[in-house]
């Protein structure tokens, strides 16, 4: 299980704190780790400083902790260490986890809501009938359940463990009409702030672009950025590598092209990142409107299925009754959902105090 965005932005804050203070990070790592009020986040902060005093780098660290922090997470550490500006990754991360990640990480939890539904539904039925009509009236309508629930536990473990399963169901997002845009405005995002931080940092341009591709998530945008790599080996420009690829808008290119023209690519990519994380920012929020009536959406979808499945069954059942019990089910799902980030309002708020 994750982290809260909410414990993920105060443990990048108060790390990033410390490294810019001076302190090295394993007594950043004490330090911080004292003022954090989650039990679970102190436990793997202790891990971790565990970790780093046997040797081990901060994003390897986080790495051996499993799933626990999100892949583009440890990734943009991970870039942060190599080019020496770990304090302005935590930085960064600590303000996306503020400002975007909360929402985002409500927009990529959805799919999931629908399943958890569906399946509560069918308990709900299930046990309504097994009340009704006796246990063994029951048996065969589990039978019926095992096929669909077995093929969504498949395509969730091969699209965790399989790196062909995950390209294929990520090309399949980039072709639905919002998940598209959403994905890959969110994957330049990673892509072109890791990129900020490395730059500068006297490693050589392959390196840090390859570094910066390790933070997408989505596979399908990871390998289209990854055509730009053997033109930079051939010695061309970045805007020329990076104009082979589709997916990255021409006005972000042409802003490097005028920032390698004048040799301040380090200010342009700058400029580009502050781009990228608008337009997501404004893509996720969007989304995040939209949530509340596709929950809706799926709970009368799934409604919808469940009767049909259980049509036989239900006859001695009153229908409304199952209705009002899926209906509370919605709504304390729904609310659960608005409660693990901050809300539209509160990210305004925050907002307007920086202004």
């Amino acid at each position: 299980m994750r982290l809260s965005p909410r414990h993920l932005a105060q443990f990048c804050f108060g790390l990033s704190t410390c490294l810019r203070s001076g302190l090295l990070l394993s007594r950043s790592l004490e330090v911080s780790g004292r003022h954090i009020p989650s039990k679970r986040l102190k436990f793997l902060t202790a891990d971790l400083l565990l970790k780093i005093k046997e040797g081990s780098k901060f994003a390897e660290a986080l790495e051996s902790q499993g799933r626990v922090w999100p892949r583009h997470f440890v990734e943009h550490i991970r870039a942060g260490e190599m080019s020496g500006k770990l304090h302005l990754a935590l930085e960064e991360e600590s303000s996306y986890w503020e400002d975007i990640g909360p929402l985002a990480y409500r927009v990529k939890s959805a799919w999931l809501v629908p399943l958890v539904i569906f399946i509560s539904g069918w308990a709900v039925s299930t046990g309504i009938m097994a009340w009704a009509r006796g246990f063994s009236f029951v048996v065969p309508q589990m039978r019926i359940l095992a096929t669909p629930v077995l093929l969504v536990v498949a395509v969730v473990l091969l699209s965790r463990y399989s790196l062909e399963a995950r390209r294929f169901f990520h090309g399949i997002a980039l072709q639905l009409p919002f998940l598209r845009e959403f994905s890959i405005d969110l994957s330049l995002f990673y892509f072109f702030r890791a990129f900020n931080v490395m730059y500068g940092s006297g490693l050589s341009v392959e390196v840090m672009i390859e570094q910066s591709i390790r933070t997408v998530e989505n596979a399908a945008v990871a390998d289209e950025l990854k055509k730009s790599l053997p033109l930079l080996e051939q010695g061309k420009r970045i805007t020329e590598a990076l104009a082979v690829t589709p997916l990255i808008p021409p006005h972000y290119t042409e802003e490097i092209r005028i920032g390698e023209d004048s040799g301040e690519v380090e200010q342009a990519l700058g400029r580009v990142a502050q781009l990228s994380r608008a337009k997501a920012s404004s893509k996720i929020e969007g989304l995040s409107f939209l949530l509340q009536p596709i929950i809706l959406l799926n709970a009368i979808i799934s409604v919808a299925v469940t009767y049909l499945v259980y049509i036989k069954g239900l006859e001695a059942i009153p229908f409304p009754i199952y209705i009002f019990v899926l209906g509370c089910l919605v709504f304390a799902i729904s609310r659960y959902l608005q409660g693990r980030g901050m809300t539209e309002k509160e990210i305004r708020r925050r907002r307007s105090r920086r202004m």
